[in-house]
C-alpha cells in the first residue's frame, strides 16, 4: 500500500530516553497571533513542522503572561471513517484581573488565532491552531475571591486539522514587548543589526577622512559613541 502522505515514510518511532514521558516546565508567556494578521504560514510535506511564518506589514504578535504550571495543551482525534482529524485544546491561568487582561478578553473573544507555547527543555515551540482550523476562545472565567484573583482561559479548534505543530524559535516574529521577547528568547531581526553596522562603518570612514585632512590635529575626535 502506498503512503497516504507523500511526505511521510513509514518508519519506527523508538523510545527517546528513559524519562521521555516525564513532564517538563513551560515558558511563562504564550504568543498569540490573529489569523487576520498572518501573511505566511507554511508547513513541510509531513504537515507538522512550520517552515515559514510571517505577519502583514508592521503587525507583531503579542505575549500573555501565564502561570506556567497551569498550562495544559492537548490534541485528540475523532470523527467518522474517512473524516478523522485532530482538535487542539489549550488552557492556562493568568494571575490578576487587570484592565489589560479584560480588554484582551473583550477584543478577542470572537477572534480566530494561533498560539505558540514554549517548553523549557525544547528549542521548538508547539503550534496550536492553523489558518484553516484556528483556535477560538471557549473559556475566560474570572475569579476574585478570598482564595485568588485570577482568569482561567481555554482555547479550542472548532475544525479538525493535523496534530499540534512545531516551529523553531528562530522563525517566530518578535512580539510588541521586550520583556516577552527576552523571556522567550526571540531575537531582534539580523537585518537591523546589519543596518546599524553599516551606519557605524560609514561614520567611521567619514571621521577617518576628516582626521587625514587635518594637519597635526587631535585624532581623538574620531571615536564614535554607541548609538542609543
Amino acid at each position: 500500500m502506498a503512503d497516504t502522505n507523500p511526505g511521510y515514510s513509514f518508519v519506527s518511532v523508538p523510545k527517546a530516553s528513559n524519562n521521555a514521558g516525564r513532564a517538563t516546565g513551560k515558558k511563562a508567556y504564550i504568543v498569540f497571533i490573529r489569523i487576520s494578521d498572518l501573511k505566511t504560514f507554511t508547513k513541510d510535506a509531513k504537515n507538522v513542522r512550520v517552515t515559514a511564518l510571517a505577519l502583514n506589514g508592521t503587525v507583531k504578535p503579542i505575549g500573555i503572561y501565564v502561570t506556567a504550571s497551569t498550562i495544559k495543551g492537548a490534541d485528540s482525534v475523532d470523527g467518522d471513517d474517512d473524516a478523522r482529524g485532530f482538535t487542539h485544546d489549550l488552557s492556562f491561568d493568568h494571575p490578576g484581573n487587570s484592565v489589560e487582561i479584560q480588554e484582551f478578553k473583550e477584543a478577542n473573544v470572537n477572534e480566530p488565532c494561533i498560539a505558540l507555547v514554549g517548553d523549557c527543555l525544547d528549542a521548538d515551540f508547539s503550534v496550536y491552531g492553523t489558518p484553516e482550523a484556528p483556535l477560538n476562545m471557549s473559556k475566560a472565567d474570572q475569579e476574585d475571591s478570598k482564595d485568588k484573583k485570577n482568569n482561567s482561559f481555554e482555547f479550542k479548534t472548532a475544525y479538525k486539522t493535523a496534530p499540534i505543530g512545531k516551529i523553531a524559535v528562530g522563525l517566530i516574529p518578535v512580539t510588541d514587548n521586550d520583556t516577552v521577547n527576552t523571556a522567550l528568547g526571540l531575537a531582534v531581526a539580523p537585518v537591523a543589526k546589519a543596518a546599524n553596522a553599516d551606519s557605524n562603518s560609514q561614520s567611521n570612514n567619514a571621521s577617518s577622512n576628516n582626521t587625514s585632512s587635518s594637519s597635526g590635529g587631535d585624532s581623538g575626535g574620531g571615536a564614535l559613541k554607541p548609538s542609543k
